[in-house]
């Protein structure tokens, strides 16, 4: 599996507050974020790492992703033609659900306040009643197969 959602919406964007993020991209990145934290928690408990030491390396994990993280979650709530300002509402206990709520609804289909749908994994959805049988599916849509 390519990692190129990770690479372009968290790694290469870390500073970057503009644009929008698909859910999918958002999701997957979270995902392999996750997995990486999860993986370097194991590997230190089964090398019998005391827990202060992984207390601190988590610490510093979490500073360190901190940025690139509120980021992406800024272009996701562009994506849903939200502003940056409703992560306020992680200060509220209820608020964290909001947000999640957010986070998980589907982008806006067309442009919005902050831009064109992310170009990466867009929040298109395939109608199959529009395919007719003969009809070939072709990487370059302007070179027939």
């Amino acid at each position: 599996m390519k990692l190129d959602f990770f690479v372009q919406d968290f790694l290469l964007k870390t500073f970057i507050y503009t644009g929008r993020t698909s859910r999918r991209s958002f999701w997957l990145t979270q995902a392999v974020i996750f997995t990486i934290l999860l993986v370097m928690v194991v590997s230190m408990v089964l090398m019998s790492v005391p827990f202060a030491q992984i207390d601190f390396s988590l610490s510093v994990s979490n500073a360190i992703i901190a940025i690139p993280t509120l980021a992406l979650i800024t272009r996701r709530l562009h994506d849903v033609n939200r502003s940056a300002w409703n992560l306020l509402w992680f200060l509220t206990g209820i608020g964290t659900i909001y947000i999640v709520y957010l986070n998980v609804k589907n982008g806006s289909q067309s442009n919005n306040d902050y831009g064109k749908p992310s170009g990466l994994y867009p929040n298109t959805h395939l109608n199959l009643m529009t395919i007719q049988p003969n009809d070939r599916l072709s990487p370059d849509p302007k070179k027939p197969q």
